[in-house]
């Protein structure tokens, strides 16, 4: 599983330096720890004391889907459909 961990991370990494149009957000170090921890929850909402690899690929789901809705929300704002309210809630 840490294999698999790593090489993920590494995915996104490369994936990150890539495209060049995302250039707002990164992969880091800190980004790595989300999935270990968002991991760790799962299996714990499972009440498992081990995280499997289905418990990985979700928290990186997770991942790619939050990052997914900040450049969606980032260009809609570019492109005048921005809506104030949208930043309080």
């Amino acid at each position: 599983l840490q294999e698999y961990i790593t090489s993920a991370y590494v995915s996104m990494r490369t994936d990150d330096e890539q495209d060049d149009s995302r250039n707002y957000f990164f992969t880091t170090a800190r980004t790595l720890l989300s999935i270990l921890r968002l991991s760790e929850a799962l299996a714990k909402l499972r009440f498992s004391e081990e995280v499997s690899q289905s418990d990985v690929d979700e928290a990186i789901r997770l991942m790619y889907q939050s990052k997914r809705s900040l450049y969606d929300e980032v260009e809609s704002s570019h492109r005048g459909r921005y809506d104030p309210t949208t930043t309080i809630f």
